[in-house]
């Protein structure tokens, strides 16, 4: 079959195996999905779907090299760009082999892609995607030789290549063939230096390509007329720029330097501050309100850059408020139960659900929607009004919404077992206690009767509470 196809049609072929066509859909649905509940859910988990993704396009290049076909700069700047959407860096460091191994000289394109997927090995991983905060334990854990199965993504120390190695090897491998950096190439500079702590460096790199002095910024110096990159240079700062600073400082437990540089750049520049931004913002000030306890959590300064449970609702607020004015997702709803279930803010959880569930409503009118557009779709083609690519497509989006639905349906079940467990307390109930017990418990349970069991019984002040609901076929599936 490659045999008679030529070379640009190969590179067709490659581009129709797009990530964002055939693999974006189920990140999206899969992406805060553990794959224990995966498979709860009777569904496959990300990582293994991004991985056979991967392993057809390995299959498809071997084809072609047993057929004495040469892959061009495009199809590798394709395949590049796929592992980096999947996160599998391990997988980029063949592919980059086998790329110097025929001589081909990368583009801006290609290092921006090897860079990317080398810095966020294992994003879709169960396993590893949690463990990017930096702390004592986590530097040590990725400096040993054998390291566990949570810190495989990426080492640091003297075992093997570093991260910040490769990046170095790179940036100078970039100067030497003069292939210019943009915007994008400096962002996964600063992502390598944090992942092993080098904050210097990062503030270094801000400063000499962004024109902008961290140290000042953070102590509120006035400065007349700041300096801004401008609109024709490479380095102008985008959307990019903001994730990544949310990023770096939030990781390295400095959210107070990642809020105020965000918030100084998105102005200095007229930059709104997209909804990934705050989701970045948002997840490390919740990792940064769980408190750690015992003797291990103050050996490996575990509270390093800890804030109070209530500074997370109050970023929220900022969030959904003007000028901001920005939707929670359902991910964010769940940081927010958990963060006031711990510090026992239990009127705002009944606001959380009440936004949660219009989030259901909405992913399950999206998966009726999806429903239809696919069968339209099998019509269609039956008819010969549609091509059978349209039908997979429809196909893939239909189910991406059903493990949506599924997903959210869950998720706030969840919510209101948060709801009936509150613990017991351990002072003389106050009239706001009682009243939470008497009405408060019994409306939440009433407003949300179809995310619960036909029969549900739950501890109260006064004793057991046993209720009989509806029949179970009632029950939201």
């Amino acid at each position: 079959f490659y045999d008679d196809l030529p070379s640009t049609t190969i590179t067709e072929i490659l581009k129709l195996l797009d990530p964002d066509y055939l693999v974006s859909i189920y990140q999206d649905a899969y992406y805060d999905m553990s794959d224990s509940k995966a498979f709860n859910m009777g569904r496959v988990p990300l990582q293994k779907v991004l991985e056979g993704y991967v392993a057809s396009l390995r299959n498809i290049v071997a084809n072609m090299s047993r057929a004495g076909k040469r892959l061009r700069l495009a199809d590798y700047r394709c395949l590049l760009r796929a592992i980096r959407v999947c996160a599998l860096g391990r997988e980029s460091e063949g592919l980059w082999a086998d790329m110097k191994k025929a001589a081909i000289v990368p583009d801006t394109a290609c290092y921006n892609e090897y860079l990317a997927a080398t810095c966020w090995d294992g994003l879709h991983s169960s396993t590893t995607r949690h463990s990017f905060r930096l702390t004592p334990y986590t530097m040590l854990a990725r400096s040993r030789q054998k390291r566990g199965s949570k810190f495989v993504n990426y080492r640091v120390g003297k075992y093997g290549k570093t991260i910040k190695a490769v990046m170095t090897r790179l940036v100078q491998e970039m100067r030497k063939n003069g292939t210019p950096a943009n915007e994008e190439t400096f962002a996964h500079v600063m992502t390598a230096l944090s992942r092993e702590g080098d904050m210097g460096g990062v503030k270094d790199v801000l400063a000499s390509i962004f024109l902008l002095d961290v140290d000042a910024i953070m102590s509120d110096s006035s400065i007349a007329k700041p300096p801004l990159v401008p609109t024709s240079s490479p380095f102008y700062p985008t959307e990019t720029l903001l994730f990544t600073i949310a990023h770096i400082f939030g990781s390295n437990n400095d959210i107070p330097a990642a809020l105020r540089l965000v918030d100084h750049i998105s102005q200095l520049y007229s930059l709104p501050v997209p909804l990934a931004t705050w989701r970045e913002l948002l997840y490390w000030t919740f990792v940064l309100t769980v408190p750690h306890y015992g003797r291990l959590a103050a050996e490996w300064f575990e509270n390093i850059g800890s804030l109070p449970g209530t500074s997370f609702n109050q970023l929220f607020k900022t969030m959904i408020n003007s000028p901001y004015d920005l939707t929670p997702t359902m991910e964010i709803i769940k940081w927010l139960m958990s963060n006031s279930r711990r510090i026992g803010e239990w009127d705002l959880m009944r606001v959380y659900i009440g936004r949660a569930k219009k989030i259901y409503s909405a992913s399950r009118d999206e998966h009726l929607a999806a429903y239809k557009d696919y069968l339209n779709a099998e019509r269609h083609h039956m008819l010969g009004r549609a091509s059978r690519e349209r039908v997979h497509h429809a196909r893939a989006v239909f189910e991406s919404k059903d493990v949506i639905r599924a997903r959210n349906l869950r998720t706030m079940r969840g919510f209101v077992h948060m709801i009936l467990g509150k613990p017991t307390l351990a002072h003389i109930p106050t009239d706001n206690d009682l009243q939470w017990d008497r009405r408060d418990v019994p409306d939440i349970v009433w407003e949300n009767r179809k995310f619960v069991p036909h029969l549900i019984r739950y501890r109260t002040i006064g004793g057991v509470v046993e209720l009989e609901l509806r029949n179970p076929e009632e029950i939201e599936e």
